[in-house]
């Protein structure tokens, strides 16, 4: 059987699917294996658990019930208190029984169920408590990669790296002429990178910033007297108020998450183009849709004929293709042609028709000569951060299906993300020429990888004191000392000024009045802090952490002796602070 995959909805529906649930049951049990969880033990102590969690509730019915007849029987004491004082002693021979009777039955039994209810949540604590105990070995064995892994079994295709480290990040930038620098105003909040069949690709999500605008508003009160004239000719004041407001608009910064795809590769290498999802895809062809069909067939159409501009677009002969993948701006019609070959026009339209397996036509393709972009819209929904402390649970049977469930969503999301540069079967036939770069390189993690990391620590821990917005995290590779990379981080964020600014306004009493507006004004903040990485196993730093308390107890289970690719992008260690 070929290991490349030309149709990748077919293979996903008929192959894949199958292949990745058996995997991931058979990841699921080599875990539960080897933690020696007994599962009887834990199902024992959940059906406990929920034994005491359906007394807890009963009991809460309960005291609802004995809250409400305390409730009425004191509201009858005070009427019977009332009633005592304005009519006749006899209400009072009733009170003392209404008291007498909150006193010695109904405040007890409230009392005695309150207690219950205590002792019960005292015992599901208990059985929980007991519950993580039991857990604890299975919970120590999930690994940042372990979803990725089985990926790379059910798709041999796909190799994901440990980690994005300096020589992928040269492949992309030397060879492919991916941008090396981010701006400013991006930082990396998620850097997976790996290959399809020697060709590099990188997953990210990127924290953006934009200036927008605010507007605030400013508001006076003011009043007079009016002189008015009645019937009959005689003077009176009325007395008016008024509310005059003004506005204005100032800069603000916004902050936006991104998700994308960047994918290298040397076919069609001076072939740029760009599509984004049409709305004709995955529709049922009725009357108004072959119209609206027709439409934009004959806008291509007439395009393809003219001759008088620059462009060199040429419509194929499958005009359903040309419809909904639409990318009229390519610059280089022979190479467009040797990519998109019958059998990818083929997939690809399957991809953009499907409704059922995947997500259909939901993804912005960027094509600028060797580098190719993709920004899926499921991708934006979902988080590819693997962090194993996500499949922690008491309750084995929760945390299987919660493994299966979660693993499954994972791979179809990447899956399909990926899914229309594998309807290119040129881009698995042509290889990259491979890294050509040192092991020292190969070792060392990159900048995105750096800022990925510091991220994920939190921008609140190297933001500057007077930040009041985000923090875009940019980092600088110093020095190599041994093991550890140096790195300096720069927090760049925005502090507050308060500013007022005056507008006039005409009010009802004839006269101009300055009403101040309030605003703050964003002024660029930033704070360097020296950040250390070490790219080693992780069982040549536990000792190093162990000896960090502060930062030991953050570290979840994936600090292993056992597994070299465990640490993935988390081992980092924030050392010194500098302003």
């Amino acid at each position: 059987m070929s290991l490349d995959v030309y149709e990748p909805l077919d293979q996903y529906e008929q192959r894949f699917k199958a292949e990745f649930a058996r995997h991931s049951e058979a990841a699921w049990a080599a875990l539960l294996a080897q933690s020696g969880v007994d599962a009887e033990l834990n199902a024992e102590l959940m059906r406990s658990i929920q034994h005491f969690e359906r007394q807890k509730q009963q009991a809460n019915n309960n005291l609802f019930l004995w809250q409400l007849f305390l409730t009425l029987l004191i509201a009858a004491a005070l009427l019977l208190l009332l009633l005592s004082f304005a009519h006749h002693a006899a209400w009072l021979l009733l009170l003392l029984a209404d008291l007498v009777f909150i006193i010695k039955y109904a405040y007890p039994g409230y009392r005695r169920v309150r207690g219950q209810i205590s002792e019960i949540d005292k015992q599901i604590r208990q059985n929980i408590a007991t519950a993580w105990k039991q857990m604890e070995p299975l919970n120590r064995l999930y690994d940042w990669d372990l979803t990725l892994k089985i990926i790379e079994q059910t798709v041999p295709r796909l190799q994901f790296d440990p980690y994005f480290n300096q020589a992928r990040l040269l492949e992309l930038t030397r060879h492919f002429q991916l941008e090396e620098q981010l701006p400013d105003d991006q930082s990396v909040l998620f850097a997976q990178s790996g290959q399809i069949n020697g060709n590099p690709f990188v997953f990210g999500e990127l924290q953006e910033m934009n200036w927008g605008s605010k507007t605030y508003v400013g508001q006076i009160n003011i009043s007079w007297r009016q002189r008015m004239r009645d019937k009959d000719g005689r003077f009176y004041y009325v007395s008016r108020t008024q509310t005059l407001s003004a506005s204005c608009s100032k800069p603000v910064p916004l902050y936006e998450r991104r998700h994308f795809l960047v994918y290298g590769n040397d076919a069609a290498p001076n072939l740029s183009f760009s599509r984004s999802p049409s709305k004709l895809s995955g529709k049922d062809k009725g009357f108004l849709q072959g119209l609206q069909r027709r439409h934009q067939l004959g806008k291509l159409k007439a395009f393809s004929r003219n001759l008088d501009d620059a462009s060199e677009y040429t419509m194929m002969a499958n005009e359903e293709f040309e419809l909904l993948f639409n990318a009229k701006n390519r610059d280089h019609e022979v190479e467009f042609r040797l990519l998109f070959t019958a059998l990818a026009q083929q997939q690809m339209l399957k991809l953009l028709q499907d409704r059922k397996v995947g997500y259909g036509d939901n993804f912005h393709f960027f094509k600028n000569r060797k580098i190719n972009l993709l920004f899926p819209r499921h991708l934006q929904d979902f988080s590819l951060d693997s962090n194993p402390r996500k499949f922690h649970d008491y309750n084995l049977a929760k945390a299987r299906q919660f493994f299966l469930r979660h693993n499954a969503e994972y791979f179809k999301v990447l899956y399909f993300a990926l899914a229309p540069l594998l309807a290119i079967p040129v881009y698995q036939q042509v290889r990259s020429q491979g890294s050509i770069y040192g092991q020292e390189q190969a070792k060392r993690a990159c900048a995105w990888e750096c800022e990925s990391l510091a991220n994920y620590l939190g921008e609140d821990k190297f933001e500057h004191p007077f930040c009041i917005s985000n923090s875009i995290l940019k980092s600088r590779f110093v020095e190599r000392q041994g093991a550890l990379s140096i790195w300096e981080l720069r927090a760049l964020g925005y502090k507050g000024e308060k500013r007022v600014e005056y507008h006039s306004a005409l009010g009802g009493d004839g006269r101009l009045h300055k009403i101040p507006v309030y605003w703050t004004e964003y002024l660029p903040v930033e704070k360097s802090s020296r950040l250390e990485l070490s790219e080693q196993d992780a069982s040549s730093i536990k000792d190093a952490y162990s000896a960090k308390p502060s930062w030991g107890a953050e570290l979840p289970a994936w600090q292993n002796s056992n597994r070299s690719r465990a640490y993935r992008r988390k081992i980092v260690s924030f050392l010194q602070e500098k302003i």
